[in-house]
């Protein structure tokens, strides 16, 4: 990669960062949208409130629907999507030497069902409002499977471009090992955690205890 214009790899290295954050923040909208009807005590908890609640959940899966379509769309040739990234890989190699480009349009094609389907919800319900027909509601399965295989790819691109170091085959002194902090492994995308990563069960939890009328019964 030393013999890359260190313009091109900066650009690479940019698109990869927004990519992560924007596959990370899809995530998280998705965790958070989810916790607020992990329960029947949250559920009720929502609909007595619904003036912040209703609200907070409509905006969380447009937002989740949005961060996909940043990174999957291909049509605006200004956004960082999967799509640039793979065609700069492909015209220059040696930016992801190891990345099978074949692999990752297989994974894409293996989704892009859902994908035509959340660009939908994008361009008739979060980012327009279509009037001619009833705007598409988004699906949870379709989006966790996406969000899934979109980790996959990015975790894929990641590791092409930042392969691990090679082994030292120089003998080491007996009994030495090299500190954890000093060691290097692949990046690997994985979504949040449930255990309160985005804090929406602890707060929920938290509300739920000061309003003893919205507080689980047994055998919910």
């Amino acid at each position: 990669m030393d013999d890359l214009d260190p313009v091109l790899v900066a650009k690479f290295q940019k698109m990869l960062k927004i990519l992560e954050y924007h596959l990370w923040a899809a995530n998280t909208h998705l965790n958070i949208w989810q916790a607020l009807m992990s329960s029947p005590g949250k559920l009720r908890l929502c609909h007595t409130y619904t003036g912040f609640f209703y609200w907070t959940r409509d905006a969380h899966i447009d937002r989740l629907v949005i961060k996909i379509c940043v990174a999957t769309d291909d049509r605006d040739k200004d956004q960082p999507s999967i799509h640039k990234l793979l065609r700069l890989a492909k015209r220059h190699p040696k930016l992801a030497e190891t990345l099978d480009t074949s692999a990752i349009e297989s994974k894409l094609t293996q989704i892009s069902t859902e994908l035509k389907a959340i660009l939908d919800v994008r361009d008739q319900r979060s980012g327009h409002w279509d009037m001619k027909k009833d705007p598409p509601l988004p699906n949870a399965e379709d989006i966790k499977k996406v969000l899934a295989i979109l980790g996959e790819i990015y975790n894929d691109i990641y590791n092409a471009h930042h392969p691990p170091p090679p082994k030292v085959d120089f003998p080491f002194p007996q009994g030495f090992s090299i500190p954890q902090e000093m060691t290097l492994s692949p990046r690997h995308l994985t979504p949040l955690d449930k255990e309160g990563t985005t804090h929406t069960d602890y707060v929920m939890n938290v509300l739920i205890k000061a309003h003893p009328h919205l507080k689980e019964t047994k055998g919910e």
